[in-house]
């Protein structure tokens, strides 16, 4: 079952936290938490994956 951390990731932007429209595409990466568990990310545009990506 999904968490609402989970539902969180595909609502809104990871980086800026703009809500998502569920019927669009948005660019997401996944990285592995502190507990080892894979994790997604979107993000509203090209521009705050690549910031997000850069403070990471």
């Amino acid at each position: 079952m999904a968490s609402s951390a989970d539902r969180d990731a595909f609502e809104v932007c990871g980086r800026c936290g703009e809500p998502l429209a569920g019927t669009d595409w948005y660019p997401a990466t996944t990285y592995v938490g502190a507990d080892g568990a894979i994790l997604v990310l979107s993000f509203c545009d090209e521009h705050c994956l690549a910031a997000w990506d850069d403070s990471a």
